[in-house]
């Protein structure tokens, strides 16, 4: 009896492992390979949706830092004659959404990447 018993009890690990595969489908996904170089689109932003126009475009490694393209000179509008900085986001609540080219890195599993040129009006740059 108490070898029935052990016998079970070693079975147990087992059994959770299969039940985990199970659950996930057995398709881990974060173990895909990602594209070994992201091209990354920096774009003006006027901080409005869909507003976007192309300004400079570079290719990096996976994972890597990407390197500040010149700030733009012209306003785009006159209402918005402020740049503001780089960020990945379309539309920034603060400057905190900015992107640090210092510190953040790249990684995309489609191999491309956009960062957006945010512009304001003045005394928007707070």
């Amino acid at each position: 009896m108490k070898l029935k018993k052990l016998a079970y009890l070693a079975l147990i690990p087992s059994l959770f492992a299969f039940s985990a595969t199970a659950c996930s489908g057995g398709d881990d996904k974060s173990s895909e390979s990602l594209p070994p170089n992201v091209v990354v689109t920096f774009y003006i932003d006027f901080n409005q949706p869909n507003s976007d126009e192309y300004y400079d475009q570079v290719t990096i490694e996976q994972g890597g830092k990407v390197t500040a393209p010149a700030d733009p000179t012209e306003a785009p509008f006159p209402e918005f004659p402020v740049f503001m900085g780089w960020s990945a986001k379309e539309i920034i609540k603060s400057k905190a959404d900015l992107w640090d080219f210092s510190n953040n890195t790249i990684t995309s599993k489609s191999g491309t990447f956009e960062i957006y040129g945010i512009w304001v009006a003045e005394g928007e740059n707070k």
